[in-house]
């Protein structure tokens, strides 16, 4: 049976620790609510079909993937802001519309789990949601 070494165990968590918060401090402070608020969209809706008996992994893994390309535009757009000097953080206002659209998410996700929404919460925030487009179905 071969020996670990915990040394070489330890510095590699070490290692891996720092850069983890070192590449967490570098992300704008938008970007990181938007996170938070995408992780919290992901709990509820899988809180909420649990609630419904309807947990469907296909449904979780194209949630999954819709957040993943969320992520690729905002991360698109600092570039942009980055590379053409435009004099703005194109990467937050993006971030920005997306933490509302997820906001209305979750407030859907608790609405379906049964919990009970004030009519004017729901009013306020179906003027953010996004309309459907012909491609989305």
């Amino acid at each position: 049976m071969k020996k670990v070494d915990h040394d070489f165990v330890y510095r590699i968590g070490k290692w891996t620790a720092a850069t983890a918060v070192g590449t967490w401090a570098q992300i704008p402070g938008m970007v990181k609510l938007l996170l938070l608020f995408m992780l919290l969209d992901m709990l509820t809706g899988i809180l909420s079909a649990f609630v419904q008996k309807s947990l469907c992994s296909q449904d979780g893994a194209r949630g999954v993937a819709k957040k993943a390309l969320i992520l690729i535009l905002v991360g698109t757009a600092h570039l942009a802001s980055d590379q053409f000097h435009l004099g703005l953080d194109l990467g937050s206002a993006v971030s920005f519309a997306y933490m509302v659209n997820e906001l209305v998410s979750i407030v859907e996700n608790c609405a379906h789990a049964g919990i009970p929404i004030p009519g004017q919460l729901l009013d306020a925030l179906a003027k953010f949601k996004p309309k459907r487009s012909k491609a989305d179905g």
